[in-house]
């Protein structure tokens, strides 16, 4: 089994228009990524809930990734959004992947208190597959996953373009 996973936010789609105007609405402001990513955990996750809320029509999917990604389902691969959104953000993923003509298995983090690369590496260890693709925005996630399982290929999007790590 071949199986293809592709994580959301700033890998398939860019979610900093969306993220801007959360922002705005709540704390007055409109911060760019990196000061968001900078917040204390409890109003990051505030963010995200009123970004996924109010704003899921600002996404914008990258087109690259998209036809990469349909790429891999032509070459047989699973694909599977492995994503560190909560469950109850499923619905509104799942419209968004439609809008973009995409349908696949939504895989969401149950626990937030796991770490990204912790929760992500974890469900790939327990995938029974000949090949595993990983589709990430954050190289320290790639990093972190292949010093533990070295035979995954990986591609870090950066502004909605690929590189193969």
């Amino acid at each position: 089994m071949k199986i293809a996973l592709i994580d959301f936010d700033g890998t398939l789609v860019d979610h900093g228009p969306s993220m801007r105007a959360a922002a705005l609405e709540v704390l007055g402001e409109p911060l760019s990524l990196e000061e968001i990513s900078a917040l204390p955990v409890r109003e990051r996750s505030r963010l995200y809930d009123v970004n996924m809320g109010s704003y899921p029509h600002l996404y914008e999917h990258h087109a690259e990734v998209v036809e990469f990604v349909r790429g891999l389902a032509a070459k047989g691969f699973e694909l599977r959004l492995l994503t560190a959104r909560p469950c109850g953000s499923v619905e509104t993923i799942r419209g968004i992947l439609g809008q973009a003509g995409l349908d696949m298995e939504i895989i969401c983090r149950q626990e937030d208190w796991v770490k990204d690369q912790e929760y992500k590496l974890e469900y790939i260890r327990s995938l029974d597959a000949d090949s595993i693709v990983l589709l990430e925005d954050k190289k320290r996630n790639i990093d972190y996953i292949r010093s533990r399982l070295p035979g995954i290929e990986a591609y870090l999007v950066v502004r909605g373009r690929l590189q193969k790590e």
